[in-house]
């Protein structure tokens, strides 16, 4: 008997045929299972995602709402990869906080804790 897996599949496809695309490459790798019983899906779920900003455009590190009291950060990149300008953004938000104050050499640098992390078996 085989154990149970996950499979995770995507595609940047948009078509209408993009699930069934997915569903059919899920089958025929589940096909070149070397098994007596074939595997087979138990469970799946698909989701698409909606109005997804190119991966190529340059976001402004965030930017204030209306009332100028809260700062929005830019929609998330979809990429797999970390996108470094999530760090852009936050630095941006922290700089607009610390105001004068802000020291790049302190951005994202935290200091130890006493006592965090200690064993407490003394």
């Amino acid at each position: 008997m085989s154990n149970p897996g996950v499979i995770y599949a995507s595609t940047r496809e948009t078509s209408e045929d993009s699930k069934q695309s997915l569903t059919d490459a899920v089958e025929k790798l589940l096909s070149t299972a070397n098994e007596d019983l074939a595997p087979r899906i138990l469970w799946s779920m698909s989701y698409n995602e909606k109005d997804r900003a190119p991966s190529t455009a340059v976001p402004a590190a965030f930017a204030h709402d209306e009332s100028g009291q809260l700062m929005v950060f830019p929609q998330k990149s979809l990429d797999l990869a970390f996108d470094d300008a999530l760090v852009d953004s936050v630095k941006g938000v922290w700089r607009e906080i610390m105001g004068s104050n802000a020291n790049d050499v302190e951005f994202l640098r935290f200091e130890e804790r006493e006592g965090i992390g200690d064993d407490d078996d003394e």
